[in-house]
């Protein structure tokens, strides 16, 4: 196996420099780094991060709980977590919740096992504050898109404020009765976009039933003649199934804003809510940073929120009479 002496000499630098390189303790010159880097590549080499965690009494490992195995969404900020951790020298070790499967207390007691540095979940509730408030003297603690436990640091998303964003373009454009398909924490922003253009929507507008299927939906649309539709995650697929089943075309028939910038809403040129998922990922290793290199307790400023921004594509037409009116 290559070793760390082989990288320096080939890059024609010091053995400290390539340590730092990975390590990331010290600044090293871009040039210099994405040398080491590439030749590093080459050669197969791959620092023994296991040894080094044991002689900080640390595993240089970060645990991911994500809550969900089907939503892309989440594979999307791992990739970018991941880009920035494996910078610093951190390995990722993650686990999926699944419904009838691995519970968030599994997962939190794997992470446990596995001695992480740190850990980042999306609590919904303190049902394992138990094993939380166990974790918390040896291991720096995150909430990722949820702000469950005020002591612990989080990064989370205005949602409201996305949704408020996209309503009130919705109205702008003359629709009046739009139909709101998703969860109950965001659906302030629908209200806040009515109040913002002196407005009030509708009775039957709004369905925060995350079971509502495809049927439905159909039934609110064909009762209530919705001009546009915003849906969240999760229940886009059903209102465009539901657009499918009626017959009705977007946007020459019914205007569509989804929230989450997915794969199938880019093809389709459906205007959608975005993360930034970049910014996001930055933030949140930012503070895992800081708390694994003593620079700064987890909980003294560590409650960030980061805004969403609007995509605008093909889904959004003006309302035929710019009253909303069909």
């Amino acid at each position: 196996m290559t070793n760390i002496k082989e990288v320096a000499k080939e890059c024609g630098v010091s053995v400290a420099t390539v340590s730092r390189v990975f390590s990331g303790s010290d600044p090293v010159r871009p040039e210099t780094r994405e040398r080491v880097l590439a030749v590093a590549q080459r050669l197969g080499y791959s620092p023994n991060m296991l040894a080094r965690g044991l002689k900080k009494a640390r595993t240089q490992t970060v645990g991911i709980i994500i809550p969900s195995i089907d939503n892309s969404f989440y594979l999307g900020i791992l990739k970018q977590i991941e880009i920035i951790l494996r910078k610093k020298g951190y390995r990722m070790l993650v686990s999926f919740l699944q419904h009838g499967g691995t519970s968030e207390r599994d997962a939190i007691s794997l992470m446990a096992s596995s001695r992480v540095d740190a850990l980042v979940f999306t609590p919904r509730d303190r049902s394992n504050a138990d094993l939380i408030g166990a974790l918390r003297e040896n291991t720096g603690l995150f909430q990722l898109f949820t702000d469950t436990y005020e002591t612990i640091d989080s990064v989370t998303v205005d949602d409201a404020g996305g949704v408020r964003e996209a309503v009130s373009l919705l109205l702008k454009e003359g629709h009046r009765r739009i139909l709101y398909v998703g969860g109950d924490p965001r659906v302030s922003g629908y209200y806040s976009a009515y109040a913002d253009a002196g407005l009030t929507p509708e009775d039957g507008l709004v369905c925060l039933d995350w079971s509502a299927d495809e049927a439905a939906v159909c039934r609110m649309i064909r009762e209530k003649k919705p001009t546009a539709v915003f849906s969240v995650a999760g229940q886009s697929e059903k209102v465009w199934s539901a657009f499918r089943s009626l017959s009705l075309k977007v946007p020459e028939d019914v205007s569509l804003i989804v929230y989450d910038d997915s794969v199938w809403a880019r093809l389709l040129g459906i205007t959608a809510v975005a993360h930034p998922l970049e910014e996001i990922a930055e933030r949140l290793c930012e503070r895992i940073f800081l708390r694994l290199e003593g620079n700064e307790t987890a909980g003294e400023g560590g409650k960030i929120t980061v805004s969403p921004f609007l995509i605008r594509r093909e889904s959004v037409a003006p309302s035929a009479s710019g009253t909303g009116n069909q």
